[in-house]
């Protein structure tokens, strides 16, 4: 999955660098409000728990979990034929349930500050947030910064916690392990497609959509789980605190800015790009950008809001196999003539995405638009999200297609990998991937296999002498596998 982020132009004589002078006169101006600790609650005997249910777990797909699975006092398991489990299966006790009752109670009881229903496009720092009713999710929430986050949701509803395709992006020292999701009397609904992280902790169900992924745990006191084609995984916190003294402080209008909301840009210090935040209070925006400098800030008043444009938004690329089943570890990248981009992608400018092969998985086309080319061109004013299909070339082939596997050796006999191969009929360009790798074809077609210089290497000859790097190649009535070697020299 791909993510990208950039910033927005600083206005001379409206935006302010921030300098400590600065810092110390709006503090001393608006003042930041005591802040209350956000404290991590402990999991106890739940805490090595990816999946802790109350009254079953059910699974449809294919399931990878890292952690231990259980659920009690109904212990029963549905569809585990296809769920891979990295560690204990149906160890749930009493005692594993109190410990996550106690950890819901104390994940409660901090105390909050209350935000909007929608996280989309949010940009929070380490503290405790609530709605006073129900989160909903179906675009980008950053959390900015090391330290805990609990997210309190009581409303007594299936849905207290629901998204819709959205994503939790962690930077600047956020770690998944200390995201705390808690529905003290509902549960949670992770719909389809969605990247989610932190430690959800429902009182009731917790259902996860198709090819959702959690970095975290879905622990359930009294409901049951569902999962469908889902990547689970605990993941451990590297070293740092429990408990951090930041959380999000009070909106506090002052003389000088009568909304009290502000908006400007930081730095990310992972990727050195600015990006761009809007409607925080003077605290939050504070901390964002002398935490992470350099960055700069203006108040954010009825009129200007009602203008401000969002100068950047997110793009996720999501990979799946031809039965619609998420895979991980397949590369993407997104680039412009400038070089790679990272972070929040500027609006309406054309950039290019790609995906690339590992393994048995090939890719094969684009879900939205059916092309198998697999760089596409591409400009965006909102989040966007783009699925690639990709072939288990390693899977038994179907009877109507054959395979082009396509390999390169420098001369003599020295094997090599990673040269551009792309594959044409009639004229056009159908698929593409770096040797070694393989092309599905269909039976009784002709198609023809073009490969690239690369380096200090240049294409000689195919292994059948032909000297054209265009070779042509005549697919039969059944199913085989079509071996071509090109030789560098």
């Amino acid at each position: 999955m791909t993510k990208t982020e950039t910033g927005i132009q600083k206005k001379s004589m409206m935006i302010f660098a921030v300098t400590a002078l600065l810092v110390a006169g709006i503090l001393g101006g608006f003042g930041v409000l005591p802040a209350h600790a956000a404290t991590a609650p402990s999991l106890g005997t739940a805490a090595p728990f990816a999946v802790l249910a109350g009254s079953g777990i059910t699974n449809t797909g294919t399931t990878t979990i890292t952690g231990n699975v259980g659920s009690f006092p109904t212990s029963s398991e549905t569809g585990f034929s296809t769920v891979t489990i990295t560690g204990a299966n149906n160890i749930a006790d009493a005692g594993t349930q109190t410990d996550l009752n106690a950890a819901i109670a104390v994940a409660q009881g901090n105390s909050p500050t209350t935000i909007g229903i929608s996280l989309d496009t949010q940009t929070l720092v380490p503290g405790v947030y609530t709605s006073g009713t129900a989160f909903t999710l179906s675009g980008v929430l950053t959390l900015n910064g090391a330290g805990v986050y609990i997210f309190q949701a009581p409303q007594a509803i299936a849905g207290a916690l629901s998204t819709v395709g959205g994503s939790v992006v962690l930077e600047n020292g956020a770690q998944a392990c200390n995201v705390f999701w808690v529905t003290s009397a509902g549960g949670a609904t992770i719909g389809s497609g969605t990247t989610f992280v932190g430690t959800i902790m429902a009182y009731s169900s917790i259902t996860l959509g198709s090819g959702s992924s959690l970095q975290g745990a879905a622990l359930a006191s009294v409901g049951d789980v569902t999962m469908n084609n889902n990547n689970i995984a605990v993941t451990p916190c590297a070293t740092q605190s429990t408990t951090t003294s930041a959380s999000a402080p009070v909106n506090t209008p002052g003389a000088n800015c009568a909304t009290g909301i502000y908006y400007g840009y930081y730095t990310n210090s992972t990727t050195q790009q600015q990006v761009q935040f809007q409607g925080l209070a003077i605290g939050a925006a504070v901390k964002l950008i002398t935490n992470n400098p350099p960055g700069a800030l203006i108040c954010q008043t009825p009129a200007i809001t009602a203008i401000l444009p969002k100068t950047c938004a997110y793009l996720t690329i999501i990979t799946v196999s031809a039965n619609g089943t998420t895979l991980s570890g397949l590369y993407s990248d997104v680039w412009s003539n400038s070089g790679p981009i990272a972070g929040c992608i500027p609006n309406n400018t054309t950039f290019t995405a790609g995906v690339f092969d590992s393994g048995c998985y090939m890719f094969s086309h684009w879900s939205d638009t059916g092309s198998s080319q697999r760089f596409r061109a591409f400009s965006m004013n909102a989040n966007t999200t783009f699925v690639a299909v990709y072939n288990n070339v390693c899977a038994a082939m179907p009877a109507t297609s054959s395979m082009i596997s396509v390999s390169a050796v420098i001369s003599p006999n020295t094997p090599t990998t990673g040269y551009y191969a792309t594959l044409w009929q009639n004229g056009a360009m159908v698929q593409s991937c770096f040797t070694g790798c393989s092309f599905m074809v269909s039976n009784g077609q002709t198609y023809q296999v073009a490969i690239s210089d690369f380096g200090a290497h240049t294409f000689s000859h195919w292994s059948n002498g032909s000297t054209s790097r265009f070779i042509t190649v005549n697919v039969g009535a059944n199913s085989t596998t079509i071996a071509l070697t090109a030789i560098y020299s």
